[in-house]
């Protein structure tokens, strides 16, 4: 598959879906940051705190829930900086499904990505099947091509 792959191809077809997802996500997590630090709410299902949230939505600098948004989190679905999760994005992620800049995860998108199944722009990224610059195995090129349509175009 390497023969015809085109790496700048790749790159902006990479970095089309990063700007596509991120900035919405980016969007949320400022939203969130401002809201937390703004307000303190707690009720049974949605915390914001300023300092420690746990709940099953929070939003704080560190906090816990199932739907978790923060600087240092940890949740089923979790976005922020230095993230723990199931589905984790963000930063410095670490979960089954990691989509990040430095993602560490069963599928990870990312940067610098490291997994089973890596999707990543940087040539360093670690897994067992990988589809980035410097490698293309059929198993991760077939996956990410069918959840990523566009970077089908990623052929010369």
């Amino acid at each position: 598959m390497s023969d015809n792959f085109s790496t700048e191809r790749f790159q902006k077809e990479f970095r089309y879906y990063s700007l596509k997802w991120s900035l919405p996500l980016f969007s949320l997590f400022v939203f969130a940051l401002i809201l937390g630090t703004q307000s303190a709410v707690s009720s049974r299902i949605i915390a914001i705190s300023d300092t420690l949230s746990v709940n099953f939505v929070s939003i704080s600098v560190n906090t816990i829930g199932l739907f978790a948004i923060g600087v240092n989190v940890a949740g089923l679905f979790a976005i922020g900086v230095n993230v723990a999760g199931l589905f984790a994005i963000g930063v410095n992620v670490i979960g089954f499904f990691a989509i990040g800049a430095n993602a560490l995860g069963f599928f990870a998108v990312g940067y610098r990505a490291c997994g089973i199944y890596v999707l990543s722009y940087e040539k360093k990224s670690v897994g067992i099947s990988v589809f980035s610059p410097a490698r293309q195995d059929a198993g991760a090129v077939g996956l990410f091509t069918r959840v990523f349509p566009k970077l089908k175009q990623r052929f010369s």
